[in-house]
């Protein structure tokens, strides 16, 4: 559109039952990439990691199918553990993963995917308005 001068990406706002669709679209899609890497760290590291590969990929799986509020929760949940257990290793603890960035980065997705399957069972329920 000539005259549409909305942004897109992470931070981009849902006016429309069109962009918070979109945004649970990407949402999914990232937690299907998180997954991905999660499944080499489980088989080149440990095996535990691989539980949260599969939440990660069962949540993604509904997010995108069904716009699923409680895969998005438990989503959220997971990356809030994830980021948690992070923190603490880079505090000295010997729990997981050191990559702040990509823990941060996975609970502001999860955050937004949260965010676009409330709106979409809620205000955009019947669509735009």
């Amino acid at each position: 559109m000539a005259g549409d001068t909305r942004r897109g990406g992470l931070l981009a706002p849902m006016r429309t039952r069109e962009d918070a669709e979109q945004a649970a679209r990407d949402c999914a899609r990232a937690f299907f990439v998180v997954a991905a890497l999660q499944t080499v760290a489980g088989l080149l590291l440990t095996p535990w990691i691989l539980v949260d590969a599969v939440i990660f990929a069962l949540c993604a799986h509904f997010i995108r199918s069904t716009w699923s509020r409680s895969a998005a929760v438990i989503a959220m949940i997971c990356a809030c553990l994830g980021f948690i257990t992070t923190v603490m290793n880079r505090l000295g603890d010997d729990l997981g993963g050191g990559n702040i960035l990509l823990s941060t980065l996975v609970v502001l997705v999860a955050a937004r995917g949260v965010e676009a399957t409330h709106k979409l069972h809620g205000r955009f329920k019947y669509g735009s308005r």
